[in-house]
This record gives structure tokens, C-alpha cells and sequence, in this order.
């Protein structure tokens, strides 16, 4: 699952104060643009690595500890507070229409079961381990004071 979209929203948790939604303690491989973009690279560019299905992502990670990397990263101070699937894709729905709603509820949702945890390719792709979170937040950050 890509950061970005969670550092493009910072504002709106620093409004809240929190990071809210259902993911509960699941935890999320997230990765960056960047990142996928060397990963894709070599995958178009290698053909050892044809004809196989890879995972690409950094270190799973919890809602809680992206918060956390958020607070470090945007000296900001997050937390998390996990609510129900339910009440999350109500709000998603109501700010967003009931398709895009319900897709991204089924997100979160799915970080909660586990869906976006697991083991990485990464390395087998790329010969390099992928950034930590805390690397890829503070290129973010570096890159829009620049």
C-alpha cells in the first residue's frame, strides 16, 4: 500500500489528532512511489525475474507505529484510535461517496485481518532492503521544503 496518501493528508490528522480508523493492531507492508518505481525497474529490466509473482513492500507496520514515525517525521503528536469497521465505513462513505467509501473502509479493513502483512520480495527484486518508514517520511518531508 503506498504512503503517500497518508503523508499528503497530514493536515487532516493533524486537525483530528489522530490517525483514525479500523485497522485495529494489523499491520500494513506500506511502500513508497519511489520505491515500487526501482522495484519495477528491475523487474522490466531483468529478466531472471520473469514468470513469478512478487510482494513488494517495506516492513509491516501498525497504525499505532505509523503515528509514531508521522510524530517523529512532522514533529507533530498523533496517536491512533482504531474504531469499528462499521463506524469507519460510515464516515468513509459520507465523505467520500458510497463506491470510493466503501473501497477504502475495505482497506483498513483489510489491514486488520492481515491482508497487507506478510513477507516481502523486495530484497530478491531489487538487491537492497527497502526503506524504512521513517527513511521514506523523511524524504517526504525533505522534499516539500525544497
Amino acid at each position: 500500500m503506498y504512503i503517500e496518501p497518508d503523508l499528503e493528508h497530514i493536515e487532516i490528522y493533524k486537525n483530528e489528532g489522530a490517525i483514525i480508523n479500523c485497522a485495529a493492531v494489523g499491520k500494513c507492508g506500506y511502500t513508497s512511489r519511489q520505491e515500487l518505481a526501482l522495484a519495477y525497474f528491475k523487474l522490466l529490466t531483468d529478466d531472471r525475474l520473469l514468470g513469478k509473482t512478487y510482494n513488494l513492500f517495506g516492513r509491516p507496520i501498525t497504525q499505532e507505529q505509523l503515528a509514531l514515525s508521522m510524530n517523529m517525521a512532522f514533529k507533530i503528536n498523533l496517536s491512533f484510535k482504531n474504531i469499528s469497521v462499521e463506524e469507519y465505513l460510515s464516515q468513509r462513505k459520507v465523505a467520500h461517496g458510497e463506491f470510493m467509501g466503501t473501497v477504502i473502509g475495505g482497506i483498513y479493513e483489510g489491514i486488520k485481518l492481515g491482508k497487507f502483512d506478510g513477507k516481502s520480495d523486495y530484497y530478491e527484486v531489487t538487491k537492497r532492503e527497502h526503506k524504512s518508514i521513517d527513511e521514506i517520511m523523511r524524504e517526504f518531508v525533505r522534499g516539500k521544503s525544497t
